[in-house]
């Protein structure tokens, strides 16, 4: 684990980092909008203990998911699957952990302002939205309802950048000018972080011509990606500096 809560890998898939954030003491964990069923049996697979509960509102999930995975009797014994829709069907059962992924963040945070109640038993939270629409939406979110990110990963599949990160209860000091795009990214200087940065200022840069007043969020939250990257930039070149005047130590 690098500093920060974050890990590193290059051969992991966005199933193994939402992996690596389950606690291993974790006992019940629920994936709320499985579709397909693929973070379930990845979980299940990397967790022999687990229980898993499913979350779908597609009426056609649960029978879709046994009829490809219903000969695994380890499957059969530790997953149960619940149709409905968002954190509402968990309203009477046990989950330590919920993973929320491949969903957009207004989805997530719609989702999440609902589920009060539930969330008041939840231990962890692990998520990974897609989409680069929402301008730190999820994270502002956890931010105003005390809900602190604790560890990070981050994940590149061909061309698309994947963050993926547990949020936990209480609220943390923060890095006002790095926390919208993840703190522990820029502590320990991940490779991909400059990458990401960049990318996300080209995206964003169509969009400014459409908002002409600079108060509005996508020129502010364009600000603070340049912002951002000059700080991922200096970091990167602190740590050139070390290993070049390491290296001229004879070190």
């Amino acid at each position: 684990m690098g500093a920060g809560g974050v890990v590193t890998c290059d051969n992991m898939t966005r199933f193994d980092a939402i992996a690596s954030l389950i606690p291993r003491d974790t006992t019940r964990a629920a994936d709320v909008g499985y579709d397909h069923g693929k973070v379930i049996v990845h979980l299940a697979r990397a967790w022999e203990r687990l229980r898993l509960i499913g979350v779908e509102q597609q009426a056609d999930a649960e029978a879709r998911f046994w009829r490809r995975y219903g000969w695994d009797q380890s499957l059969r014994a530790r997953v149960v699957l619940l149709w409905g829709d968002g954190l509402h069907p968990l309203a009477t059962m046990e989950v330590e952990v919920v993973v929320i992924a491949g969903l957009g963040e207004k989805t997530i945070v719609d989702m999440l302002v609902t589920s009060e109640a539930v969330l008041s038993r939840v231990r962890r939270l692990v998520l990974s939205p897609v989409g680069t629409k929402g301008q730190g939406l999820l994270r502002r979110y956890l931010r105003g309802t005390d809900w602190a990110v604790v560890e990070e990963r981050h994940i590149r599949s061909k061309d698309r950048f994947y963050q993926v990160y547990a949020a936990e209860p209480g609220a943390r000091e923060i890095d006002e000018r790095t926390w919208l795009f993840g703190t522990g990214l820029f502590t320990m200087r991940h490779p991909l972080l400059l990458e990401f940065l960049n990318d996300l200022k080209k995206r964003y840069e169509p969009l400014l011509k459409h908002y002409g007043d600079s108060r509005h969020r996508v020129p502010l939250y364009h600000r603070g990606i340049i912002r951002a990257i000059a700080i991922a930039e200096a970091g990167t070149d602190g740590a050139r500096e070390s290993v070049s005047g390491a290296r001229a130590h004879g070190q």
